[in-house]
């Protein structure tokens, strides 16, 4: 952790890692998480430090018991009268997966030996160079489906 910050109803959390310094052209990902409680929204910044071309993905996972939709560029999750929506900017494209088998992914387990599918959100792209990815999440508390 960097850095974390609180003021009135926004919280402010920095933090990064080097685990992608074995690469050919290292990466340093730093990753900012910023919640405005006045209007139930999560700014989240990824800053990636590189000098070169990499292929990136951002990886949401939602509980089984949520119902998931995509829509242009944004995944919508809702459960128990409450509705968040992801939305990725930069040039990601979002992709939606749920109990693949071949490079597995889109499972939930809640313990040893078990799984059940789940929607995980990838959003994907390439970058060249330095990148700044922007995703905003927004949650609606008492939303009800039409």
């Amino acid at each position: 952790m960097e850095t974390f910050r609180a003021s009135g109803d926004e919280q402010t959390l920095a933090a990064h890692h080097d685990g992608y310094r074995r690469l050919s052209d290292p990466v340093r990902h730093r990753r900012t998480w910023r919640y405005t409680a006045g209007i139930a929204s999560l700014a989240v910044t990824d800053e990636l430090t590189c000098s070169a071309a990499h292929s990136v993905a951002l990886y949401w996972h939602f509980a089984p018991e949520c119902t998931v939709a995509m829509e242009g560029n944004s995944v919508t999750a809702s459960r128990d009268n409450v509705q968040v929506t992801l939305t990725c900017y930069d040039g990601l494209e979002p992709v939606l997966v749920k109990g693949r088998e071949e490079l597995p992914l889109g499972w939930f387990s809640d313990g040893f030996d078990t799984r059940k599918p789940a929607h995980t959100a990838l959003f994907a792209g390439r970058i060249h160079g330095n990148a700044v990815l922007r995703t905003r999440v927004t949650i609606k508390r008492g939303w009800a489906a039409g």
